[in-house]
């Protein structure tokens, strides 16, 4: 029997609009009007909320994981009432936790009065652990950007005095310098830029006061003002000249090396770089925790000059990292420098040599992860074959099944439907022997036009646990067998009654809704586990009944929270989160 469906629901469950949502969604009336989509999302978030708050007072404080996630969906959605009733009813100071989050919101939307007067006073004891100017100047800045958006200057200024700690006050000029330099205002720009180099000279930590250094220079450059930026990279590096922190002074100089490159001085910023090193190489190491630090910062050299294109000097600088034994303190560090310049050369299009770095590294995880950018690279330039020959490098199994199933939705993407459906039928993907029961007979073997096989049965129970492969697998399964038009006997809701992983669930229902119909999804999500109130239980006889309700309940909520979020994605693609 077909559900009644999600828009039906929808007007059924919710109440007139939100007082917070409404009334500061702004003067504009489009703005305060919800769409269908956005009422959808309410609802079905609505739902979820009340599924879990009908339970006992004795099992809520499991659940306030469920109710954080739900907020922080409804905060993407714009529906900051619901949110902020919703964390309201969680443990732990989670409503003061978000509410600066839900307070950025509003003040974004041009209510910078009202952003403030929704937080609490901050105490020396209290859940949120930020200092008032802090938490005061971000809701600021969020309020100046919107301001600066709409082309409004004049109001953005108003508020210049306002703000309390000097790193605000140095974005906030340097925000202002930028959106006159638009406006072809170069003399208020200029002395913004000023003002903005003031400010951030009088940031008391040497990190912050060299990354505010490094981000107005950056806006410089970006407005192609070489001469300022030339003169705030020298201002840069007078500073670090005068920083009591080793660590400090090392990025200071690394990142002015960088920004020179950004320049065009690739003269200066080979001198820098080679002045960072110079200091790491000569350091005398006679502990084991000073060669780890010296590691991590080679690293970080080697990162920066690859992030600018200078790949041949990132790569001798990452050899200089001891890795003469995967025992040696700095091992990892050299092996995740070499993925991040494989990464890198990705992003900028050097296929050869990203595969060149690649194939060093040699540590199966590293390896997999710049060989997956590489596959990712070149979908994005059309070369089916290259990806392909990329994915076959991948040496964990599962993220190789992952990297094989975004080429086929990228060759369904193309109109190639037979390559898509080869690539998939191609995949080998074996269930892992942890995860059989003594009664099976063979492994299960991964099938994308098989949703039983989609789900979490090829990674070590305990890693499992902690890792999001066996969710993108099925997403990416999900999206395929979607978009293919693949049809199966039984009803989803059947085929994944046997998932163990709630997250999991939640990503098919997402994918399943950013895909194709969201009804259709609601359909099966509002079916899957269980919304039934938990039972209690005294002693151990009980315990196992009472996770596998826990499962059956997550399993539910988070499927509605994947509807909403595929949803959400569908009307904002370009911000879709992974």
């Amino acid at each position: 029997m077909r559900l009644i469906p999600l828009l039906v629901v929808t007007l059924m469950l919710l109440r007139p609009a939100f007082s917070l949502s409404a009334d500061h969604a702004g003067s504009n009336g489009a703005e305060r009007k919800k769409s269908p989509d956005s009422l959808r999302v309410a609802a079905l978030l609505k739902e979820a909320t009340e599924i879990v708050l009908k339970q006992k007072q004795a099992q809520r404080d499991w659940y306030h994981g469920l109710l954080w996630e739900i907020g922080k969906v409804q905060i993407q959605a714009g529906d900051l009432e619901a949110a902020r009733e919703c964390f309201s009813k969680t443990n732990y100071g989670s409503e003061h936790f978000f509410l600066t989050d839900i307070a950025e919101v509003v003040a974004r939307r041009g209510h910078l009065k009202q952003a403030l007067e929704m937080l609490p006073p901050v105490t020396t004891n209290g859940c949120n652990g930020s200092k008032k100017d802090w938490r005061d100047d971000r809701l600021r800045l969020a309020y100046l950007d919107s301001r600066l958006s709409r082309g409004d200057l004049q109001q953005a200024r108003q508020i210049l005095e306002d703000f309390k700690a000097a790193a605000s006050r140095s974005a906030s000029f340097q925000k202002l310098a930028v959106a006159s330099m638009k406006q072809d205002d170069k003399a208020e720009a200029k002395s913004h830029f000023q003002s903005a180099v003031a400010a951030a000279e009088s940031i008391k930590d040497e990190f912050d006061r060299a990354r505010a250094l490094c981000r107005i220079a950056d806006s410089q450059i970006e407005l192609a003002d070489s001469d300022a930026a030339a003169a705030t990279i020298q201002r840069l590096l007078r500073q670090a000249d005068s920083f009591n922190e080793g660590s400090a002074k090392e990025a200071a100089i690394r990142e002015a090396a960088v920004l020179a490159a950004k320049t065009g001085d690739r003269t200066n910023a080979q001198r820098l770089f080679e002045r960072a090193l110079k200091r790491l190489i000569e350091i005398e190491s006679p502990s084991r925790l000073l060669e780890e630090k010296k590691g991590y910062y080679l690293k970080r050299i080697a990162m920066a000059q690859a992030s600018v294109g200078y790949f041949h000097d990132a790569r001798r600088t990452a050899s200089l990292i001891d890795q003469s034994s995967d025992d040696s303190p700095s091992y990892m560090d050299a092996k995740s420098a070499f993925c991040e310049i494989s990464l890198a050369q990705s992003r900028a299009g050097f296929m050869n040599g990203a595969l060149e770095t690649a194939q060093e590294i040699d540590h199966f995880q590293y390896e997999a992860t710049a060989f997956e950018e590489i596959v990712s690279a070149q979908i994005q330039r059309g070369d089916r074959n290259a990806a392909l020959a990329a994915a076959e490098q991948i040496g964990i199994s599962i993220e190789k099944a992952i990297a094989q199933l975004q080429i086929a939705i990228a060759c369904e993407k193309a109109g190639d439907q037979a390559a898509a459906k080869e690539i998939a039928a191609g995949i080998r993907l074996e269930q892992h022997e942890e995860n059989r029961s003594i009664y099976q007979a063979e492994p299960v073997m991964f099938d994308y036009s098989n949703p039983r096989t989609w789900a979490d049965l090829y990674e070590h129970p305990r890693t499992s646990v902690f890792s999001r492969r066996g969710a993108e697998l099925a997403s990416a399964a999900m999206t395929l067998s979607l978009m293919l038009d693949l049809q199966h006997k039984k009803p989803f809701e059947e085929l994944f009654c046997d998932i163990r992983r709630p997250d999991v669930i939640r990503a098919l229902a997402r994918a399943h809704a950013k895909t194709r119909d969201a009804d259709q999804a609601f359909e099966w999500a509002r079916q899957i586990g269980s919304d039934a109130i938990v039972p209690p239980h005294d002693d151990d006889d009980y315990a196992d009944e009472q996770w596998q309700a826990r499962i059956a309940l997550n399993k539910r909520v988070l499927a509605l929270i994947g509807v909403a979020e595929g949803i959400l994605d569908k009307q904002h693609p370009d911000q879709a989160r992974r």
